[in-house]
Formats: C-alpha cells, structure tokens, sequence
C-alpha cells in the first residue's frame, strides 16, 4: 500500500455581503464569518474530491473500506473558537477553530486557521489557511464506510 503526503496549501476565500464605512470587522465568533469558513470547507472539499475521486476510492479501497457516493451531505461545523490576535492597524483577526466533519455517525476533527477582515470594497473578506489536500483527505474518511463493494 502505497500513502503519498500532499503539502500543497490551499488559501480558500470568501467574500460576504457589502458593509458601509465604518463598520466593525466580523470577529473571529461571529456568525458571518463562522457560516462563510464552513461554506468555504465544504465547497473546497467537494471540489478536491471531485478532482481526486480515482484517488479516494483507491485509499477507501486499500483501507478495506467503500466510499460514500454522496460527499456532499458532509456535515461541517466550527466549535472552540479561539481568537488568536487581532491586527488593530489592518483590522484582520487572526483565529482558530476545531472543525468537525460529520458523515453518518462518523466524526473527524482538526484545527482550523482562518482570518476576518475587511477587503477594500467594504466587504466581509474570510481566508482559510492551510488546507491542504492531505487535510481534505483526513476529512473525508468519514465518508469511508466499513467492507469494500
């Protein structure tokens, strides 16, 4: 069985709706930005998994494993929040969460670093940063379910 570890970074981003002059960013808890990092996770892991289903269904395979046909129904959600700082000059707050993946009765978590800032548009801007294509791996074993097909 052959594994291969992929550190290519992913920077996935977001924008929310238009905010007027003067209104304060989104903390690292609020549900704006919450909601937008989820969204982000889940459109950045059907996309991966689209691209790299050959190669999933063979891990499930090698695992003794068969995979869920719907990745879509993942469930994802932020617990633990964490502010980790909160850049006064550029209005951007640095954060980390624990994110839980669910499938079925299945849970996998990691921590997850993501920002919250304005863009110069106005607009809510959220950044996830680092999730790589062997954390979006790790993600999707739960949808490996117990006896290959």
């Amino acid at each position: 069985m052959s594994h291969h570890a992929y550190a290519l970074p992913v920077l996935a981003v977001a924008t929310l709706t238009s905010t007027g002059c003067g209104t304060a960013v989104p903390d690292c808890a609020a549900s704006g930005t919450t909601e937008t990092a989820r969204q982000i996770v889940s459109n950045t892991v059907e996309e991966t998994f689209q691209q790299s289903r050959n190669q999933f269904e063979h891990l499930a395979d090698s695992f003794d494993k068969t995979l869920e046909p719907e990745v879509d129904t993942i469930q994802y959600r932020l617990e633990n929040i964490r502010t980790r700082e909160f850049d006064e000059a550029s209005q951007r707050y640095a954060c980390t969460a624990t994110l839980a993946a669910t499938m079925n009765g299945r849970e996998e978590t990691q921590e997850l670093r993501y920002t919250s800032q304005h863009n110069a548009e106005g607009e809510h801007y959220v950044e996830i940063q680092g999730l790589t294509e062997q954390r979006i791996g790790e993600l999707l074993t739960v949808a490996f379910r117990e006896g290959a097909e």
